[in-house]
C-alpha cells in the first residue's frame, strides 16, 4: 500500500515537471539574458546596419562600362585592392576561385568582381586574369573609390558577400578561413529564393 503511494507520487510528480519545467526554465533564461547563446551560425561578420550597396561608375578593363546592374540576380563575392595584387590579393582571389568552384552546381549562382582601388593593369593583372576565369575586373575611377569607402567598412582587403539584390551581407578578413566562407556561401544558396 505505501508503495504504491510512493509511486502515484512519483508519477504525478514527473508529471508536473514535465509540464511546468519549460516554463521554470524559460523564466530563469528570460530573467538571465546572459545565460542564452547567440544562436549565431555565420562566421563572417555581419554588417550591421546593413549596407544596400550604391554601386559607383566603374569602368571594365576594356574600357566598358560596368554598371549596378552587374549585382543584381547573383550572389557576388566583391573584393576591392590595388591593381598591383600582391600576395595577399592573390589568396583572396584563390580563395574567392575556390569557394564559387566548390558550390558544384550552385557555382553559377555566384560570381566575383575584383574592383582596382589605384594602379593601372599591367601584364601581372593579365597573368591574374588568366589565373583566375570568370573574373570581373573593373576600375573605380574619379570618385568611385572614395564611394565605395564611405559604404564599406574596411574596404581594401576584404572580401564582402554581396546578395543578388545588392545588399552586403557579410564581411571577410583577408585572413578568413576559406572553409568558414565556403561554409557561410553553401548556407546562404541552400536557403536562399533568389540569386
Amino acid at each position: 500500500m505505501i508503495r504504491e503511494r510512493r509511486v502515484k507520487v512519483l508519477t504525478l510528480g514527473g508529471l508536473f515537471l514535465l509540464f511546468v519545467g519549460p516554463l521554470l526554465l524559460a523564466t530563469v533564461l528570460y530573467l538571465n539574458p546572459s545565460w542564452v547563446p547567440e544562436g549565431r551560425t555565420n562566421h563572417g561578420y555581419l554588417l550591421e546596419p546593413q549596407v544596400s550597396l550604391q554601386m559607383p561608375p566603374l569602368q571594365a578593363l576594356d574600357g566598358d562600362a560596368v554598371t549596378a546592374d552587374v549585382l543584381e540576380g547573383r550572389w557576388t563575392f566583391l573584393y576591392l585592392d590595388h591593381a598591383a595584387c600582391d600576395a595577399a590579393c592573390e589568396h583572396n582571389l584563390y580563395k574567392m576561385r575556390q569557394v564559387r568552384l566548390a558550390q558544384g552546381k550552385d557555382m553559377n549562382r555566384v560570381q566575383r568582381l575584383f574592383v582596382l582601388t589605384q594602379g593601372e593593369s599591367d601584364a601581372r593583372l593579365q597573368d591574374l586574369l588568366r589565373e583566375h576565369p570568370g573574373l570581373l575586373v573593373a576600375r573605380a575611377p574619379g570618385e568611385g573609390v572614395a564611394a565605395f569607402r564611405r559604404q564599406l567598412p574596411a574596404a581594401d582587403g576584404h572580401i564582402f558577400l554581396v546578395d543578388p539584390r545588392g545588399n552586403v551581407v557579410l564581411m571577410y578578413p583577408s585572413d578568413a578561413d576559406p572553409r568558414d566562407i565556403l561554409d557561410d556561401l553553401k548556407h546562404l544558396l541552400r536557403v536562399s529564393r533568389i540569386g
